[in-house]
């Protein structure tokens, strides 16, 4: 009894500061609009952040903050499709977690998705942990224009690249949907400024004119996946998307192929370097991108 009543003190407590600083934030700030989930994390891509100002914390805000990840999983819950997901596909992930000595509370993903071959490889890892495994591997189950990356709007081309993942859309047109950060830097840099196009996402159904279809079935278990992390804490959920396997041999094969074309090998030599480097240890790789649009890869083991 004397717990259940320092309990409710605490959550008095919590409650009283959380609606102090809510009316707070109102008299101070002009409401905005917002996308429903949209992540609210910042491209950072570009900008340049001065790590020498610590920036004012309320208590509030700390306990918002350290609750906002679930909140986020209960507010997807709410929506109809992934809560009827949840409730289809909720024991086949708790199994697939325990086979791999996963825990849900602390998962990270990062996917690689390859054209050629027609898959999404799915990895994770505890946070506490520092390599990845492979958690699930899903069929893509259609494509459209060939091997190469998106340089500009109705191309038909599936982007090619190092991206995130950053938004989720659980009243997608193609059932649900995770949104891909293309154009990033590279693409901005390289393709149709005129024109680049965007909106490019991992999705159900299995249409596609420049996305990644999985089907209805499978983006079930993929987006709650992602819904897993993200409520785990991870802010930047990772995907590359690779031509095919970028082994030694297969990238040897594109540059004979493509041997008129050093823009396109030089983009493919990055992918290659990333997929190698991720292969060697199971740790994600280090990205950054030059002034040319190419991709430098250093190790992350």
């Amino acid at each position: 009894m004397k717990t259940q009543r320092i309990t409710l003190i605490i959550l008095l407590v919590v409650s009283a500061l959380l609606a102090l600083e809510f009316v707070r934030s109102k008299v101070m700030t002009k409401p905005k609009s917002e996308k429903v989930e949209e992540s609210t994390e910042k491209e950072e891509e570009n900008t340049v952040q001065d790590t020498n100002k610590t920036p004012k914390v309320s208590a509030a805000d700390s306990i918002a903050k350290l609750y906002a990840p679930s909140a986020f999983k209960d507010n997807q819950l709410k929506i109809q499709r992934v809560k009827s997901a949840d409730k289809e596909k909720r024991e086949v992930l708790n199994k697939l977690y325990k086979e791999k000595n996963l825990d849900e509370f602390s998962l990270e993903l990062y996917f690689r998705a390859f054209k050629e071959e027609k898959i999404i490889e799915v990895w994770a890892r505890d946070k506490n942990k520092p390599a990845f495994l492979l958690l699930k591997t899903f069929d893509i189950c259609n494509t459209s224009g060939e091997l190469g990356p998106k340089r500009k709007e109705g191309d038909k081309q599936i982007p090619e690249g190092f991206y995130r993942f950053t938004s989720f859309n659980p009243e997608s047109q193609y059932f649900l949907s995770l949104k891909i950060n293309y154009p990033n830097r590279s693409d901005e840099i390289l393709g149709d400024t005129s024109n680049i196009g965007g909106e490019i996402y991992v999705h159900g159904d299995c249409v596609t004119v420049g996305c990644i279809p999985i089907t209805d079935d499978k983006i079930k278990e993929l987006y709650l996946m992602a819904v897993d992390a993200k409520a785990a804490g991870q802010k930047k959920i990772p995907i590359t998307i690779f031509p095919l396997k970028l082994t030694e041999e297969n990238f040897n094969k594109l540059k004979e192929k493509h041997s008129d074309k050093p823009q396109l090998i030089s983009l493919w030599k990055g992918l290659k370097d990333g997929y190698l480097l991720f292969n060697q240890c199971k740790k994600l790789p280090n990205i950054t991108i030059t002034s040319k649009g190419e991709y430098i890869c250093k190790s992350g083991c």
